[in-house]
C-alpha cells in the first residue's frame, strides 16, 4: 500500500485506540494505583503499627523510615540496620537470628497479587541461600536480607509493595 504524502499510523492513533498524551497518563496513573493497592489492609495496618513501634527505639526520620521500607535506600547506620532488624522480628521473618523463608513467603501473599507473588518468591528464596545462617548481628543480618530484597527485586523489575 502507498501512502504518498502521508506517513503511517501508530497504533495509538488507529481509529479503533486513538490515545493522547493526556489519556496515556490517566491510564498509567490508574495502572499505577492498582498495582499500590494490592497490600491486603490487615496486613498494611500490622505493617505500619509494627513500624511505629520499633521507630519508637530507633527515632528516625519518617522521610528516612519510609525510604528505607520502600527500598529506596539500604539501612546505613546501626541505628537504620537495628530498625530494620526490629521490622523484620516483629514480623516474623527473623526468628533467633535466622531468616525465616516459610513467614516471608507466606507474606508475599499479603503484600503481592498474580505474577508478582512468584516474582517475589523468587527473589525472596534466592535471598534466604545467600543470608549469613551464623551472624550473631540481627541488625547487620536485616541489612544484608534488605539489600538481597532490594537486589534480586530490581533484577525481575518487581517494585517493592506500597503501604501509601
Amino acid at each position: 500500500m502507498c501512502l504518498k504524502g502521508r506517513r503511517a499510523q501508530t497504533w495509538l492513533e488507529t481509529p479503533a485506540i486513538k490515545l493522547d498524551m493526556k489519556h496515556c497518563l490517566v491510564v498509567l496513573l490508574a495502572l499505577c494505583a492498582i498495582s499500590s493497592a494490592e497490600v491486603n489492609p490487615e496486613y498494611k495496618k500490622r505493617f505500619l503499627n509494627v513500624l511505629a513501634t520499633c521507630n519508637k527505639v530507633a527515632k528516625l526520620e519518617k522521610g528516612v523510615m519510609l525510604k528505607i521500607v520502600m527500598e529506596e535506600i539500604l539501612p546505613a547506620g546501626e541505628n537504620e540496620k537495628c530498625f530494620a532488624a526490629c521490622v523484620m522480628k516483629k514480623l516474623g521473618m527473623i526468628v533467633d537470628g535466622q531468616f525465616d523463608l516459610k513467614e516471608t513467603l507466606k507474606q508475599n501473599r499479603e503484600k503481592f497479587s498474580g505474577d508478582d507473588i512468584i516474582k517475589a518468591d523468587e527473589a525472596i528464596k534466592k535471598c534466604a541461600v545467600s543470608a549469613p545462617k551464623n551472624l550473631n548481628d540481627e541488625c547487620e543480618l536485616a541489612s544484608k536480607i534488605m539489600k538481597c530484597k532490594r537486589d534480586e527485586r530490581r533484577a525481575v523489575n518487581l517494585q517493592p509493595p506500597r503501604y501509601d
